[in-house]
């Protein structure tokens, strides 16, 4: 019967509404540009966009800072938990979006490592149905630092005019690291 709604009836129909989070993504830079070093200032972004058509609320991102990287500020202000890594972002309506800018130190013992930045979390009330397209770590390569060695060889000891076959010479090898920044390790010179 046409005048009674029912199961059949096909002008009843279900609507859902959910947030999706699909459009999140973290980038990263270096305020130096270049080769990533230890004692670069670098920053990730982090950008939460709902392309759902219902607000997503109560969310918290869990984006703690991996070891070898020194917090130094958040553009959250309070709602950013250095020591947790949880950013409170609260409600993201449907169609809109949120971010989160981090800085941090690369510490200087970090030369030749790689570091992983990745958001652990993303929790909220409602189920975000997919994480497709959800681009959630960044890597760092730290570069080894730019010594600047300089070696010379000197006679140390002998006579400087032609030296007769059999006669003892020795000479002195000096190397000097002329950076002002880094130290050089395990300096070997054959």
């Amino acid at each position: 019967d046409p005048g009674v709604p029912g199961p059949t009836d096909p002008t009843v129909f279900t609507v859902d509404s959910a947030p999706v989070l699909s459009a999140s993504t973290k980038a990263f830079s270096d305020s130096d540009g270049g080769e990533v070093q230890g004692g670069d200032v670098v920053t990730f972004t982090i950008e939460l966009v709902n392309t759902g058509n219902a607000p997503a609320t109560n969310v918290v991102v869990t984006d703690p800072l991996p070891a070898g990287l020194t917090f130094v500020s958040s553009s959250a202000g309070s709602s950013y938990d250095a020591s947790t890594g949880a950013w409170s972002v609260g409600t993201i309506a449907a169609n809109d979006s949120a971010s989160l800018t981090l800085t941090a130190t690369v510490d200087d013992d970090q030369a030749g490592q790689t570091l992983t930045n990745t958001v652990e979390s993303v929790a909220l009330d409602q189920n975000d149905p997919t994480t497709d397209g959800d681009d959630l770590s960044e890597e760092i390569a730290v570069g080894q630092p730019d010594v600047d060695l300089v070696t010379t060889k000197v006679l140390a000891s002998g006579t400087t005019s032609p030296t007769q076959p059999g006669a003892s010479v020795s000479f002195r090898i000096d190397v000097e690291n002329k950076s002002s920044t880094f130290a050089a390790t395990n300096v070997v010179v054959t």
